[in-house]
């Protein structure tokens, strides 16, 4: 099974997927923040997005289908994203159910559940058991 969808030559910093039901229309925009080049463990903690990458999302985010609704992914949480403009990226993501991310797992086992409610109102879930769970 593909749980990913392989870089192509043009690197894209967001992708959008709309899953169609009978019942309605899921969304999922997945924001890469990696630098490029990256560097590799243990100093990879930090994700970025400049200013491309959130005209990027935001061009997305417009372009994608209405939806009952709309999930947002990445590996980094958003307090370790350094962002150009971090309201207009919260802008995008006040229409957002939640925002998905897996970066810090569960720091050892010493946070087995990390999320926030965001003042806008989505939702950040650490996926912590996605790493060791997916299969």
């Amino acid at each position: 099974r593909d749980y990913s969808i392989g870089k192509k030559a043009s690197h894209q910093t967001v992708t959008s997927y709309v899953h169609q039901k009978e019942f309605g229309n899921y969304s999922f925009l997945i924001v890469d923040a990696c630098p490029h080049p990256g560097p590799k463990r243990p100093f990879n903690f930090f994700g970025i997005l400049d200013e491309a990458a959130i005209a990027q999302l935001h061009r997305t985010a417009r372009s994608v289908t209405p939806a009952n609704a709309t999930f947002v992914a990445g590996h980094y949480p958003l307090s370790v994203i350094h962002m150009a403009h971090r309201l207009s990226v919260e802008n995008v993501l006040q229409n957002a159910t939640a925002y998905l991310c897996g970066h810090f797992h569960t720091l050892h086992g010493r946070a087995p559940a990390l999320y926030t409610l965001h003042e806008s109102g989505y939702l950040e879930l650490e996926l912590g058991d996605w790493k060791d769970n997916r299969r």
